[in-house]
């Protein structure tokens, strides 16, 4: 028994010594500033990785020890990739740029359906606009059809087609039009009851060869910040118009003349009329319409009539859907909040129609 009490106390004094010899190094290595496994458990910051090479997330295992990653934008790696950041762009009207940790996103283009006419008479024209479709006003067939004009973006015109056209612009501004009831024309401007600057609007397969723009030829897709109108009083434009092939009233829809009532653009009319006569010179002087548009409505809603030169015509007959009477009449409450009349020339199935020197001349409203 003696052999082995000597035996079990060689035994406990071996594991007293390793004991102290962990706990002298356990010492010194805290003394030096160093974590131990008790005090630094793998995956932690700045502890070792686990068997696996794997940390804690928001850090990386980086020569066996637990690194956090660096900042995002400082140059270095992001883990998990940041979204936030990129880069919005935005030149030549439309906004472009890469947002994010990749990818490019553009949220715009180019507009063409509308301009800014302001008080240089800015303005776009160009687009496409369907029209005709039905017999039209005095019996020439293929002159109906749908009319349904708006500044400053989208017009549709005829046999339930629509396009896209740029013209006029619809600014901001809340300037109405002057007193009095009657509107005369000239220097492409109009001056008594309205005092906006005047425009056009054609199809692509269509052509102006009055006014022009800086002696250019006005098309589809002209922007012209200030128009040549042929001298003498009076909004006059002359040009072709082809017949319709195939149907094709998106591209050829007809010619177009208009005047915005305010000077800045974006007003209204601003007072009450039951009624409105067209007085125009030229050629052609039959199967026109007459155009207007609501101030505050979409692109989409406008209203039309068909007209013949020094007769008054009744706003109420204004229509949405003009070549039928289908639509919504236009009601003697909208007539105050008007931002722009003009005339229209649509295109036709049966043969070309030349637009010769058409003036819209004065407007009486009563």
């Amino acid at each position: 028994m003696g052999g082995v009490g000597v035996a079990l106390f060689e035994v406990w004094e071996a594991y007293v010594r390793q004991f102290l010899v962990w706990l002298a190094a356990s010492l010194f290595l805290l003394g030096c500033g160093v974590r131990t496994p008790m005090d630094c458990p793998s995956g932690l910051e700045g502890c070792d990785c686990d068997q696996y090479g794997i940390c804690n997330p928001g850090l990386v295992c980086t020569s066996g020890v637990c690194e956090p990653t660096e900042a995002p934008g400082s140059g270095g790696r992001t883990d998990p990739p940041s979204s936030t950041g990129g880069i919005i762009g935005a030149a030549g009207g439309s906004m472009a740029g890469a947002p994010g940790s990749g990818g490019v996103v553009s949220t715009g283009g180019v507009f063409r359906t509308g301009g800014a006419i302001g008080t240089g008479g800015r303005f776009r024209t160009g687009g496409t606009i369907a029209s005709g479709g039905s017999s039209g006003f005095a019996g020439v067939a293929g002159q109906g059809g749908q009319t349904s004009v708006a500044t400053g973006g989208r017009i549709s015109m005829g046999g339930g087609g629509a396009g896209t056209l740029g013209t006029g612009g619809l600014a901001s501004g809340g300037a109405s039009g002057a007193a009095g009831n009657t509107v005369t024309f000239s220097g492409g401007r109009a001056h008594g009851a309205m005092t906006g600057y005047g425009w056009v609007a054609l199809g692509q397969a269509d052509t102006l060869s009055a006014p022009t723009c800086g002696g250019q030829p006005v098309t589809a897709a002209t922007y012209c910040s200030s128009y040549d109108w042929p001298a003498g009083s009076g909004l006059c434009m002359s040009g072709e118009i082809p017949a319709v092939y195939g149907g094709d009233y998106t591209s050829n829809w007809g010619i177009m003349l208009s005047a915005n009532v305010s000077d800045p653009q974006g007003g209204s009319l601003g007072q009450s009329f039951q009624s409105i006569t067209f007085n125009l010179q030229g050629s052609p002087i039959t199967s026109l319409r007459g155009t207007v548009h609501r101030k505050g409505d979409s692109d989409e809603i406008n209203y039309c009539a068909n007209i013949r030169p020094g007769v008054a015509v009744q706003f109420t007959s204004f229509n949405t859907a003009c070549w039928d009477g289908s639509g919504t009449p236009l009601k003697s409450a909208y007539v105050p909040d008007l931002d722009w009349i003009g005339i229209q020339v649509p295109s036709g199935t049966v043969a070309a129609i030349t637009v010769s020197n058409l003036c819209l001349t004065s407007l009486v409203l009563k």
